[in-house]
């Protein structure tokens, strides 16, 4: 009995354990996140779509907000198929990092202005600031482009090919003006990384709120007007 018990048990009771852990693990993790974690969750920082294509593939880019929050700043690897030397390339770049996806518009990014741009030999990347006009950030197609994509951060695939990618969102997002004003209403659940796979999670109003500002390229503030268990919903101030 017991030899057969080993054959089947290599490792003993280690395995059954292991799977009971994770089990009670994920189900602690689960019921914590929407008892706590739907209030004060941070969430990943989220960036102006087009712009963060530029993570999407299997490169090393990096991407984070200049001081005022008002620019965006890329570090990338320096290509071999196109000279990162004027905005006019930098902008070619951009267009070709995104994929044949119908929610990226490259019409934004001709908008884009090109800051900075300075090259690391050594490292070889290149480091560009991308700004965008006030006149194209305030209108009300841009805030709706932007607000149907609050909750998509990026997922490294990091057990296989390392490639990265975007995951979609979760329930309803809308913009709706009403007598002069500009509401969101934003379903609350997203999907993010977890340990193994995607994991179900509900954001929180700070998490929200913030990401509505970052993906404006902080030119804007908005106020929580309400929250129930599904739905936040927002005003936009303004615009």
């Amino acid at each position: 009995m017991f030899g057969n018990t080993m054959l089947i048990f290599p490792f003993g009771l280690l395995p059954i354990l292991f799977i009971v852990g994770w089990v009670l693990f994920s189900s602690a993790e689960d019921e914590l996140q929407k008892s706590v974690g739907s209030k004060i969750r941070a969430g990943i920082t989220e960036y102006p779509l087009e712009v963060s294509m530029a993570l999407y593939g299997t490169n090393e880019n990096k991407i984070s907000f200049s001081e005022d929050g008002k620019s965006v700043i890329l570090i990338v690897e320096s290509p071999r198929y196109i000279n990162l030397d004027t905005p006019a390339n930098v902008r070619e770049y951009l267009k070709e990092s995104m994929p044949h996806s119908e929610s990226v518009n490259m019409d934004w990014v001709n908008q884009y202005a090109i800051t900075a741009i300075s090259e690391n030999k050594e490292a070889r990347t290149h480091q560009i600031v991308v700004s965008i006009p006030d006149e194209i950030v305030l209108t009300d197609k841009y805030i709706e482009h932007e607000i149907t994509n609050v909750g998509r951060v990026f997922k490294r695939n990091d057990a296989g090919n390392s490639i990265r990618w975007l995951l979609y969102t979760q329930g309803e997002r809308r913009v709706e003006r009403k007598d002069g004003r500009l509401f969101v209403y934003i379903d609350r659940l997203q999907i993010a990384p977890g340990i193994l796979d995607e994991k179900q999670k509900i954001m929180s109003e700070k998490q929200i709120t913030r990401s509505i500002k970052n993906r404006l390229w902080n030119r804007v503030d908005v106020r929580c007007i309400s929250l129930d268990e599904r739905v936040y919903c927002g005003e936009i101030l303004g615009v």
